[in-house]
């Protein structure tokens, strides 16, 4: 996780550098008129997040102060840093995410380089994820032991559902008419499986024998990410 957060803190440093000479084009500012910011941009999912996708996104400022935004993303891997049981072998992944933003843009007085401007988002979500996954049900356990009276082998389809909330801090820099936005932040949210089984398992195990915990429930989640973003307007 350190070798992360080293990356993710020499990339914002490395960019608050190479802005010192740029000059401010299309950020708000209170002492010039306000022009207005519509971006689209792509980017790779975090390797803190669990979901490997691509996605599209498009941002639009409607004063100084605030903006909104949308993304989709399409779900190709459950592989993440995060990720619970990761010794589970997962096949034929993909999905799709949803994201929608309200951006507070903080006040002038705070932003360096001056090409840049600092913001904090507030983040729904919802993300659909379907793939394989071998599993071994245990029926009739005994909690001492953990021994099963008898198993059963899946390599069933899973559909999940994730819908959840998330709050991120970030940094958007200048390059007009390329914009570099880097972010960081915290979220949770709720896991639904939906297994097709018809008997309910005392016990999953994974192909290779380790017990399983529960998948579905409330989780925390990362949101950490570097995008590059086009202006529109321009």
């Amino acid at each position: 996780m350190n070798k992360f957060l080293l990356v993710f803190t020499f990339i914002a440093t490395s960019f608050s550098s190479l802005s010192q000479n740029t000059l401010n084009n299309s950020v708000p500012n209170k002492e010039n008129d306000y022009e207005p910011l519509f971006l689209t941009y792509l980017s790779l999912s975090s390797a803190f997040e669990n979901y490997n996708s691509l996605d599209f996104g498009m941002m639009q400022t409607f004063n100084k102060e605030n903006a909104y935004g949308v993304e989709l993303g399409y779900i190709y891997d459950v592989q993440g840093f995060n990720q619970l049981n990761t010794n589970n072998q997962y096949s034929e992944v993909y999905g799709a995410k949803l994201y929608f933003y309200y951006r507070f843009i903080l006040e002038n007085e705070i932003n360096y380089p001056q090409n840049s401007f600092t913001f904090l988002d507030i983040e729904s979500q919802f993300y659909w994820a379907s793939f394989k996954s071998d599993r071994v049900a245990g029926y009739s356990c005994n909690d001492e032991f953990g021994d099963c009276e008898y198993y059963r082998f899946f390599d069933s389809r899973i559909e999940r559902i994730i819908p959840g909330i998330n709050f991120k801090i970030g940094k958007l820099y200048s390059f007009d008419p390329f914009y570099i936005k880097i972010f960081g932040g915290l979220g949770f949210n709720y896991i639904k499986d939906y297994t097709g089984l018809a008997d309910i398992p005392d016990k999953m195990f994974t192909s290779d024998g380790q017990q399983m915990g529960d998948q579905n429930g409330l989780r925390y989640n990362f949101r950490l990410g570097v995008q590059v973003a086009y202006n529109i307007w321009n």
